[in-house]
């Protein structure tokens, strides 16, 4: 009887703690949603470099697009309704905060950080080179949902590390010189002067 109990017991925790992981693994964000949030804040503080290029600036901003639509997609499926600019923006302006205190920590993780989401963009480009102005919606969402994941970093050898050095030590420097700026930072601000 107690091993009948024990049984028993035993496959009712199994069955709870199953149903529990699921459901918490269901509303955590997607680590394709993560990285993608995370590359579209890299190049928001490389944006604070460009204040004199408008071409530079451009260029950033629709590379932070691409990311930020890989975001949407995938997130708008998990909490399914639609993912609004100010849930981007949130989400962005937190991994730059994150990405500053990182950068103050240990740089290195955050040159590593910005050669993959290099790397991911042309992984990117690739799969996202079949859609076009006659393509749905539905056909757009999925194919932003679908990117391949974020690769790892290319080797040391890859001459680009340098450049990628150079690019996050002076949008740092820059970004850090005018106050660490977030566009919810910045939002937040406006809410308050108004009052």
């Amino acid at each position: 009887m107690t091993k009948l109990l024990s049984i028993l017991l035993l496959t009712i925790a199994l069955l709870l703690g199953s149903t529990g992981m699921s459901w918490a693994t269901a509303n955590k964000r997607n680590a394709k949603a993560e990285n993608a949030i995370k590359c579209a804040a890299v190049y928001m503080i490389a944006s604070a470099m460009t204040e004199n290029n408008k071409k530079a600036a451009k260029h950033l901003a629709a590379i932070q697009q691409y990311f930020q639509w890989v975001y949407g997609a995938i997130e708008r499926k998990r909490i399914r309704r639609p993912i609004t600019n100010g849930m981007i923006s949130r989400a962005k302006s937190s991994y730059q905060v994150r990405l500053g205190k990182q950068y103050d920590r240990n740089p290195n993780q955050v040159y590593t950080l910005e050669m993959q989401c290099n790397a991911w963009r042309a992984l990117m480009a690739s799969a996202l080179s079949k859609i076009d102005s006659s393509s749905s919606q539905k056909f757009v969402e999925r194919a932003f949902r679908n990117v391949p994941g974020m690769p790892s970093a290319p080797f040391r050898s890859d001459p680009r590390w340098s450049r990628s050095k150079v690019l996050i030590d002076a949008s740092f420097k820059k970004w850090t010189e005018m106050g660490r700026i977030t566009p919810q930072s910045v939002r937040d601000k406006l809410r308050r002067s108004s009052k």
